[in-house]
């Protein structure tokens, strides 16, 4: 258990994050469980929380994906969610910045978060690829429903702005993670 914690922690430090002991937040990844698009808070502090953490969580898992994928395509979309987030990142901190808010954005992923990055972890090579994508997909789906929330009801209209803008970027992720595990879910049944 201690090895595993450690591999972790070299992962979260190899993607440029740190993992935190932060109290537990919105579980964005497993929004559609938990609540219709309706119900989710449009508040602005846990709006831009979520959408943080939802970034870095996605930045962690692709680390991961890059090193540990035997597939040429999946080692491709993983580094393009790498080199995404740090763009939208300087987009969010300027709408920040016109807004005139500020606030301390997570800088690193809280337990809940970090548990399904650590769960990436524990799968075998073979299942590796079609469990990454499968969060993939989860985690857009919640990014997707989160902005759309923010961008219709949420309280500040600079930050409406950036949600309303990041849905065409979400939706293509979602889109291409969505046909990569469409084009990998039947070799990798094929293979057993």
């Amino acid at each position: 258990m201690r090895a595993k914690a450690s591999l972790i922690a070299a992962l979260f430090l190899a993607a440029g994050l740190r993992p935190s002991a932060a109290l537990p937040l919105f579980d964005a990844a497993n929004a559609s469980l938990r609540a219709p698009a309706a119900a989710i808070q449009t508040n602005t502090a846990d709006y831009l929380r979520n959408s943080s953490l939802g970034s870095l969580t996605l930045a962690a898992s692709s680390a991961i994906a890059v090193e540990r994928s035997h597939d040429g395509d999946v080692r491709r979309f993983a580094r393009g969610v790498l080199n995404d987030p740090g763009a939208n990142e300087r987009t969010l901190s300027s709408a920040l910045s016109r807004a005139g808010i500020s606030l301390a954005l997570p800088d690193s992923v809280d337990r809940e978060h970090a548990a399904l990055v650590e769960q990436l972890t524990s799968v075998s090579d073979g299942d590796f690829d079609l469990n990454y994508l499968k969060q993939q997909v989860r985690f857009d789906q919640s990014a997707l429903r989160l902005n759309l929330a923010y961008a219709k009801d949420g309280r500040d209209e600079d930050l409406r702005h950036y949600a309303a803008a990041a849905v065409p970027d979400i939706r293509g992720r979602l889109t291409l993670a969505e046909r990569l595990l469409r084009k990998l879910a039947p070799r990798v049944a094929s293979a057993r």
